[in-house]
This record gives structure tokens, C-alpha cells and sequence, in this order.
């Protein structure tokens, strides 16, 4: 084990800790830690890219980039490495999606 010496300590490297330490940095401190207990930062913001309601935006289906419920079910399928979720579960959420308003 190393010892680290440093003037703050940011436990959680998500959409909270992050910014304090970036802030903590704006305000001129040094020597900041952040601990996250994954392998990469971001905690759940990392899920906040907005691909379920996407398809539903009109400049979307405008700019002729129309995102089908299966190109939304590939997607979360992929990001969870297709094994990680239920595949029916997604679906059936997927399939409560409604389409344009």
C-alpha cells in the first residue's frame, strides 16, 4: 500500500464529486484526491445521456435521424454489455415509450 498526502479528499467520482473537485481546484486548492470504488469516474451520471426520450424530440425526427425502439433496445443492450440486463424487461419498457408527442 502507498501512502498519498493531500489537502482534500473527494470520496465518489460521480456528478457530485467531481465538480466539488473541480471547483475545489477553480478556488486554487492543490493536492486533490478523488476515490471512486469503480474503474472509471462518473457514478450514475455516466447513465444520464438521455437515449431513452431522444427519439421522441422533434428536431430529431426533423434532422432525419428518426431512432427506431429497436435502435434504442441495440443501444442499452450494448451499454450494458448484453448481459447485464433483462432483455425482456427492456423491451417492455422500451415498448412504453410513446412516440412523438
Amino acid at each position: 500500500m502507498q501512502n498519498i498526502k493531500a489537502n482534500l479528499v473527494v470520496i465518489g467520482g460521480g456528478g457530485a464529486g467531481m465538480p466539488a473537485a473541480l471547483t475545489a481546484v477553480e478556488k486554487g486548492i492543490t493536492g486533490i484526491v478523488v476515490l471512486d470504488k469503480r474503474h472509471v469516474v462518473g457514478g450514475n451520471a455516466n447513465l444520464a445521456g438521455g437515449w431513452l426520450l431522444r427519439h421522441r424530440k422533434p428536431a430529431t425526427k426533423e434532422a432525419g435521424n428518426a431512432i427506431t425502439r429497436d435502435d434504442i433496445f441495440k443501444e442499452v443492450m450494448a451499454f450494458n454489455h448484453f448481459y447485464r440486463v433483462n432483455p425482456r424487461v427492456v423491451r417492455a419498457l422500451i415498448r412504453q415509450i410513446r412516440r412523438y408527442p
